[in-house]
């Protein structure tokens, strides 16, 4: 059963807007200054919406997004006992309070004038929204205990605690958790493990040297998100629920390069083409073909391929390239609508509602273009780190557009884009 964190309860330290009824004391100009909302500037009354209203607009507001809920809830004291009867979460698991446009910034990422938040980094984190380019602050005490692997689709932390091993699920937002099987069982069935050693045949490992170093290609939630899938290496996936024993390891011949929980299932790209992974009772799970459509081989090679969950729809962009190019840096991305029922591969000739994909060396997101000004539609960012040649903390991003143009932008400290291009570097989270 779901638990909550006790030593990871976040306190999410949100930018509200207050109001003016909650002002006392505090001067007309200083209330305009400050951006206080006033209740009756326009001749209404807000805050006598009525429970009708304003529970309907809570429900809307959650609907959206967890962090607008809050921000309503903390409006006034009015509208905060209208939310109050709204729905609640009901563990970790409850898809409406995931927090799916939210990332966790890597550790070095602070607020321009807050000099104590990298010092602060092991229990307070950034996170910025993959939609506005909005950023929030949350406190999560208990962070540098665990080994974090990373982020499922659904906006969940993938932990690993430090002492016990075991995996946990953290919802940033509500600080509750799922508590999952050992990690060590990800790992294969050949490993014995003691209380201190790890026995591999030859010599003794250390599962935390080796946990410390596991890190996820994708996670997300299937089975009615009732059960947990992992992406780790090239030819491994992992499945879990809360109270199982153990991790069932899947093992495939094909490479993985991509894998995605969609409509209940689990969708691949490898190697050849998009495959779905088949289980049949008495027999080990297999990978079918779910698309017809081959993908780019021969004269051309492929990389930074992502799939993604796009309202229900499901796209798939990589970058190709020939192989006669004179630089892997360069080359062009495509875009492709995954259709299912038809079996087949749709080009794209733009990305969705013109977004951008920033694709890194661990991880990619399609992102909304309200991110940043910075961001240019229809657009693939190739970042990579650019630490052998600098010796430094160097993030370096190649910009492509639909035709192959390339160029190299120069994004400010501050920019939400050099936010996201960091993070999907970011070899420790």
């Amino acid at each position: 059963m779901p638990a909550r964190l006790g030593e990871l309860n976040p306190s999410p330290k949100l930018p509200i807007r207050p109001s003016c009824d909650d002002a006392p004391g505090v001067t007309r100009r200083r209330k305009a200054r400050l951006g206080y909302v006033s209740h009756g500037g326009d001749g209404k009354d807000w805050a006598s919406l009525g429970a009708g209203p304003a529970v309907l607009i809570a429900e809307h507001a959650l609907a959206n997004d967890y962090v607008d809920f809050l921000r309503f809830r903390a409006a006034c004291k009015a509208w905060r006992e209208c939310a109050g009867a709204a729905p609640r979460s009901r563990g970790a698991l409850d898809p409406p309070f995931h927090a799916r446009r939210w990332i966790m910034l890597p550790p070095h990422h602070h607020a321009s004038g807050d000099d104590g938040a990298a010092d602060d980094s092991d229990r307070r984190r950034f996170f910025l929204n993959v939609a506005t380019g909005g950023r929030i602050r949350l406190s999560l005490p208990g962070l540098h205990n665990c080994y974090v692997f990373g982020r499922t689709v659904e906006g969940l932390l993938v932990l690993c605690r430090k002492d016990t091993y075991v995996v946990q699920l953290l919802n940033p937002l509500t600080g509750q958790i799922a508590e999952l099987p050992d990690a060590t069982t990800l790992l294969g069935s050949t490993r014995c493990l003691t209380a201190s050693n790890w026995y591999r045949g030859r010599g003794d490992w250390d599962p935390g040297t080796v946990l410390s170093n596991l890190k996820l290609h994708g996670a997300g939630l299937v089975d009615d998100h009732s059960t947990v899938m992992l992406h780790y290496g090239y030819f491994s996936l992992a499945i879990a629920k809360p109270g199982d024993e153990r991790w069932a390891r899947l093992t495939f011949h094909d490479k993985i390069f991509a894998a995605l929980p969609f409509a209940g299932r689990i969708y691949c790209v490898t190697t050849k083409n998009i495959s779905v992974v088949e289980s049949v009772a008495g027999l080990p799970p297999e990978l079918t073909v779910a698309v017809d459509d081959e993908l780019d081989s021969g004269e051309y090679l492929r990389d930074r391929t992502c799939l993604v969950n796009n309202d229900g729809e499901l796209v798939l962009a990589y970058r190709a390239w020939s192989i006669d190019e004179p630089s892997a840096h360069q080359g062009r991305y495509r875009v492709h609508r995954v259709k299912l029922g038809a079996r087949k591969l749709v080009p794209m000739a733009r990305m969705i509602n013109g977004q951008a994909f920033f694709s890194g060396t661990c991880r990619s997101l399609l992102v909304s273009t309200g991110v940043s000004r910075s961001i240019i539609a229809d657009t693939m960012y190739v970042c990579y780190n650019d630490n052998e040649r600098t010796g430094q903390r160097q993030t370096k991003v190649i910009c492509i557009d639909r035709r192959g143009g390339c160029l190299e932008p120069n994004f400010g400290k501050e920019d939400p884009a050099g936010c996201l291009s960091s993070y999907v570097c970011a070899s420790q989270d």
